[in-house]
């Protein structure tokens, strides 16, 4: 007789993964009758986490996701729509945001920093979904549209701005672009604001540097990499930095100025501090948002990195690195896990992985993660032993011919 069929929603984060699986916010069940309890094992599982469970039937599970990314597309389009018409009429956004976080209806965790529309591939998917199942059956999706369109308006501001200060005025410019991924501490370009600028300005020379994203990804005629951000300055018109890696706010104003052949910066995610960006006679464009209100979405591998003193290229690669440890570790304690149910028995064998995965839990992220210097050995130690802890869904998958029952 087989067993209940669970649909389990994740609610994971490019740059953020490996922290969001190991500290779940809460859990999404999807099941065939949400009113009968979890199967034993199963919440035993995932109540080890120590996170509110929500079991709902399989379409509201599914709902549920979207509902999620929903109101996020929401609070993108109050903040470009709003931070634009700050623009306008001489208010600053940046000044507002204290007042909506600390409205207990909103939040401080909302995400209201404007940027350049949706990107990304998950919340435009979303978006898709339920236009199409309005359309099929006969609902309104008439506020869908509208975040399409707003997302749609907004994605052009960049390419709005050096249109009118550059490509307007100089034939064959020079265009320094930092950033190309379509968000910091990502590889993915999917629905990235930058690709979308770079291969609508076909008269410019373009030079990119990304810390993780290559050059081939980007479709132009006349396009170079760059080893560096500052080379990627020389004898450039203009400077648009379109992806807020960290490591670009870490470069000297001075520095860029006397790099570039050209006097404008495009910086739609203020990754440069806009007080010190005036005196030096830059024409400066950027939305008014404070780098303390941006998205900080670098994982706990990169920001020990970066405290090491390694280039934000190093640091997502050790990131990279710091996810494959995790993994491997997991494949290691499920290849044991048969071992461990002989010798211990079940119930033993998830006491054992529950054990481990504690203690590297607060170890790597409760004390490592706050020691000073050079601590990514003993994180990527915790890590592999966190993995470790992580194969005890291995254990559901053995037979019921061990002795030691949930």
């Amino acid at each position: 007789q087989p067993g209940p069929v669970y649909y389990q929603v994740e609610t994971l984060i490019f740059g953020r993964a490996v922290e969001r699986a190991a500290m779940p916010e809460r859990y999404i069940v999807g099941c065939d009758d949400p009113g009968q309890p979890l199967s034993p094992a199963f919440a035993e599982l995932l109540g080890a986490y120590g996170c509110p469970i929500l079991p709902m039937r399989y379409e509201s599970a599914e709902l549920a996701k979207i509902s999620i990314n929903f109101c996020l597309v929401a609070s993108i389009g109050v903040a470009n729509t709003l931070a634009e018409l700050s623009e306008r009429v001489g208010a600053d956004w940046s000044e507002i945001v204290p007042a909506l976080k600390l409205d207990r209806r909103i939040g401080q965790w909302s995400y209201l920093a404007p940027g350049l529309g949706i990107a990304g591939g998950n919340l435009e998917r979303d978006l898709r979904t339920v236009l199409d199942l309005a359309a099929s059956h006969g609902t309104d999706s008439g506020i869908v549209k509208a975040w399409t369109a707003n997302s749609r308006h907004r994605r052009a501001w960049a390419l709005e701005r050096i249109k009118a200060s550059v490509l307007d005025k100089i034939d064959t410019p020079t265009i320094a672009i930092w950033g190309l991924a379509y968000k910091e501490n990502t590889h993915s370009t999917k629905n990235s604001p930058s690709l979308f600028t770079i291969e609508r300005m076909p008269r410019a020379r373009v030079v990119v540097h990304d810390p993780v994203v290559p050059v081939n990804a980007v479709r132009h005629p006349n396009v170079v990499a760059a080893r560096d951000p500052l080379s990627a300055l020389a004898g450039a018109d203009a400077l648009m930095i379109l992806t807020p890696w960290p490591h670009y706010r870490e470069v000297a104003i001075p520095d860029i100025v006397r790099a570039m052949c050209g006097k404008v910066v495009i910086d739609p995610f203020a990754v440069l501090d806009g007080k010190q960006v005036a005196p030096a006679g830059v024409e400066y464009a950027a939305r008014p948002s404070p780098r303390a209100l941006m998205s900080t979405t670098t994982s706990h591998g990169a920001q020990i990195a970066t405290r090491a003193g390694h280039s934000a290229l190093e640091a997502a690669q050790l990131s990279s690195y710091a996810t494959a440890i995790l993994s491997v570790g997991t494949i290691l304690g499920a290849l044991f896990t048969p071992w461990m149910c002989e010798k211990f028995g079940r119930r033993g064998a998830l006491g054992i992985f529950f054990v481990l995965m504690f203690i590297f839990i607060i170890a790597a992220f409760g004390v490592v993660f706050y020691m000073q210097g050079d601590v990514i050995p003993l994180f990527m130690a915790c890590l592999f032993f966190l993995g470790l802890g992580g194969a005890n869904f291995a254990v559901y998958s053995r037979s019921e011919e061990h002795t030691s029952e949930l």
